[in-house]
């Protein structure tokens, strides 16, 4: 077989042993004329089975092990010591398909620099849960092309690779390749009203701050006015968690603080008001952070 495309499988791993077997054979099933694989499991400082999983692999896996790093900083070693043209990024409790690799083929293509598709969700035990999938995003829906993403690093979460997501340089591949574990860890910041949003409200603005520092100087795959504009983009949406954060802590002065910072930002974006931001104006009238069902 002639080779002319590497990728590599990076899976991101932090006490996650116990369902890291999973994850390695799901990437180790992967198969397309044309590719090589390789698959680098990143061991960010773990304290579990972790290694002796990577041990029953060797030879068919490279493992890679630091002081823990957290997501950023193992996400951008798994672009560091990546080796393939590609780097489809894997957390250690999900898992593929082992029709991820052919779908998405189609997309790995010159000018292409970020592809993703969509989830289904598993309980902890890995069983499907019901047949509906989401759209994607996660880290574990991403594959990104790794010499331009070395142009963002280092990067603080999965959010950074999305600067990536041009018109025209994006893939979305229709179907639901990955399938994201849903379990106790996962959920822990998820529970307190207005925790997880205001975590993703700070990253998010961080973003935003960045792409306005690299509109001076942007990448040779991102003009300047595309940088001010995906700033702007990335304002409005922390500002839409920030207003989420607000509802679910009934602070009603504030929830429409956000929603006027939301829509302003939104204006400055070439792709302006959308559905969500009505959507948003009768939940901030109604404050609530749902419609009843």
């Amino acid at each position: 077989m002639q080779v002319v495309l590497k990728i590599t499988f990076a899976i991101i791993c932090y006490n996650y042993g116990r369902y890291l077997r999973r994850a390695i054979e799901s990437c180790l099933i992967q198969r397309a004329s044309g590719v090589e694989t390789e698959i680098l499991v990143l061991d960010d400082g773990s304290t579990d089975e972790t290694a002796s999983v990577c041990a029953r692999y060797q030879g068919r896996i490279r493992t890679s092990r630091s002081e823990n790093l957290g997501l950023g900083g193992t996400l951008t070693r798994a672009v560091q010591e990546g080796q393939g043209e590609w780097v489809f990024l894997l957390d250690a409790d999900d898992y593929f398909a082992p029709t991820k690799l052919v779908a998405f083929l189609p997309y790995l293509r010159p000018g292409v620099l970020l592809i993703n598709d969509r989830m289904c969700f598993t309980d902890q035990k890995g069983r499907l849960l019901g047949n509906i999938s989401a759209e994607g995003g996660a880290t574990s829906t991403l594959a990104v092309h790794r010499q331009s993403a070395l142009d963002l690093l280092p990067i603080e979460s999965e959010n950074d690779f999305h600067i990536l997501a041009r018109p025209g340089k994006k893939g979305e591949v229709p179907q639901a390749c990955t399938f994201h574990r849903i379990h106790d860890s996962n959920l822990a910041n998820q529970r307190s009203p207005g925790v997880w949003n205001s975590h993703l409200a700070s990253m998010t603005h961080r973003l935003a701050d960045r792409l306005e520092r690299m509109s001076t100087s942007p990448p040779v795959w991102l003009s300047s006015k595309a940088c001010e504009s995906l700033a702007w983009h990335y304002r409005a949406q922390a500002w839409y968690h920030e207003l989420v954060s607000a509802l679910e802590c009934k602070l009603t002065t504030r929830a429409w603080n956000r929603w006027f910072r939301m829509v302003v930002a939104a204006n400055h974006t070439c792709k302006g008001w959308k559905k969500i931001h009505w959507e948003m104006l009768i939940k901030t009238i109604l404050m609530k952070d749902d419609f009843p069902r």
